[in-house]
């Protein structure tokens, strides 16, 4: 038994066999043996990768974490980037070498004349896209991550993106690299589909020895190597113990738990963990998969499956968020992709006022509110309120019931902590988008740090004291809610609600 250290980059216990990734078999020298033919057949590849890029994004889109969109949609403009394509074309042509050997050659001199953080990432990103069309270059794909046991342990030097888009959650339990960061995409990735991930391993030593199992002991940063038959059994049952079944003991800081979800199967989970409700429903992602715009009759039905199971239980509703990072690419009806959030939903009222009629009506089986999605000012809350008021008349008119529901605002854009003290006054309760705000205000994503930034303490503080005022409810989410080592300065800061995924560990 041999036990190594690492550094965390998404939290977890897994135990299951070694599988190591060759990333460079991927940009191995092949014989060019016609100029005009290795042209076409990267022209060829680029399509097949473009492709299923797309059918990516179709399948992913009930992904609980905008990211992942994000990514897919970079990779898509790095394909269609002309000025990549001219200088691989040239590259072939002047040089007469093989698409794989200019791959390796640009990634080379990028690597070398780029330091700066964010341009690294931007290297990581180009080189996932050539490897996915060197793969596609061939007939038979290297490393066929689709096929891999459901125990299987990914270990390589670097874990790209595309190593955790093609393999389904059930058949990866974690992963192990030398390379990474906690703000890596991969790692944001890994965090979202609650897959463990040690980074700063010498992945190389592990390679030369004989390994039968892997524990990763991704709360303690440390994998163990060939495990005795007792720390097995000790991982196994740590594994068992749930983050909510952990605090329903302790009860540690006093919190209101509330989830956040994408579909109805997890309420279910709700209910077993005996949860306040849902504090945020992403609705956005609940008919993805259909290709199509819900209608309100499609969406009443959802709306009451949920609330009646949820028996009273607080069921908040967040209107769609759709335009910049989540498109309907689908439907050309819609329009100004340029905004996001409420203010795309007012420029495309249809869409908003079948979504707000539905939740009226729905609102008689249970305990629901509605909460509008990145808010900048005042008069959006105060439009999207009289049309609700208008729909409400309508409804009053055609003698159909519904329930005098609370709405709330989500509070993720700098704008709106500007505005928040005009705010409070015309909502029920409010939102901390802690995500969006901190990217805003730090431009970054990351939370590698046992604790908050000064900032987000004093942001998060001035929202607690301006609803205490107001005498409003305050919920949190984001990714600041869902990590433990942060909920100590929550409480302490005033909150108590906390809105999170239910995979949090």
């Amino acid at each position: 038994m041999l036990s190594l250290n690492g550094k965390t980059l998404s939290t977890g216990i897994a135990i299951g066999k070694p599988i190591f990734l060759e990333l460079e078999s991927f940009f191995e020298d092949i014989e060019i043996q016609d100029i005009d033919l290795e042209i076409k057949k990267y022209k060829m590849a680029v399509k097949k990768s473009q492709k299923q890029i797309l059918d990516l994004k179709k399948s992913l889109l009930d992904d609980d974490l905008n990211i992942t969109l994000q990514i897919l949609d970079s990779h898509l403009e790095i394909l269609s980037d002309p000025i990549i394509e001219v200088e691989i074309i040239e590259r072939i042509k002047n040089e007469k070498k093989s698409v794989n050997i200019v791959f390796k050659d640009i990634l080379d001199e990028y690597n070398k004349k780029i330091s700066d953080p964010f341009f690294k990432q931007r290297i990581l990103d180009i080189q996932d896209v050539l490897k996915r069309i060197t793969s596609n270059l061939r007939s038979l794909k290297v490393n066929n991550l689709k096929n891999l046991k459901s125990d299987s342990i990914i270990i390589s030097e670097e874990i790209i993106p595309s190593d955790i888009f093609e393999i389904k959650s059930k058949n990866i339990l974690a992963y192990i690299s030398n390379l990474g960061s906690y703000s890596s995409h991969a790692s944001i990735l890994a965090r979202a589909k609650n897959i463990p991930f040690i980074s700063n391993v010498n992945v190389k030593k592990l390679k030369n020895k004989n390994i039968d199992m892997i524990i990763i002991d991704a709360i303690n940063s440390k994998i163990i190597i060939n495990p005795t038959e007792k720390i097995i059994e000790k991982y196994q049952l740590l594994k068992k113990e749930s983050f909510f079944e952990k605090k329903q003991i302790e009860n540690q800081f006093f919190f209101d738990f509330y989830a956040n979800i994408s579909n109805v199967d997890e309420v279910e989970d709700i209910l077993k963990f005996n949860l306040k409700g849902i504090g945020l429903f992403r609705t956005e992602f609940l008919f993805f998969n259909e290709q199509k715009i819900p209608d309100a009759k499609a969406q009443l039905e959802i709306y009451k499956k949920i609330a009646e199971k949820l028996d009273n239980r607080s069921f908040i509703i967040r209107l769609f968020d759709f335009g910049l990072d989540k498109k309907f690419s689908f439907d050309s009806a819609l329009k100004d992709t340029n905004n996001r959030g409420i203010r795309f939903l007012l420029n495309n009222k249809k869409l908003l006022k079948d979504q707000i009629s539905a939740i009226l009506k729905a609102s008689v089986y249970g305990n629901i509110h509605i909460l509008i999605p990145y808010v900048k000012n005042i008069e959006e809350i105060k439009t999207t309120k009289q049309i609700i008021q208008e729909i409400k008349t309508k409804l009053k008119k055609e003698d159909i019931s519904f329930a005098d529901i609370k709405i709330g605002s989500m509070i993720e854009t700098i704008e709106a902590i500007d505005n928040l003290s005009e705010i409070i006054k015309i909502v029920d309760f409010i939102s901390l988008g802690t995500n969006d705000l901190t990217k805003s205000i730090l431009k970054t994503s990351s939370f590698d740090s046992d604790t908050l930034h000064p900032k987000i303490e004093k942001l998060i503080s001035y929202a607690v004291n301006i609803s205490r005022q107001n005498n409003k409810d305050i919920f949190l989410c984001g990714e600041i809610a869902s990590k433990e080592k942060f909920h100590h300065t929550l409480c302490s800061l005033g909150i108590k609600k906390l809105s999170i995924g239910l995979n949090i560990s």
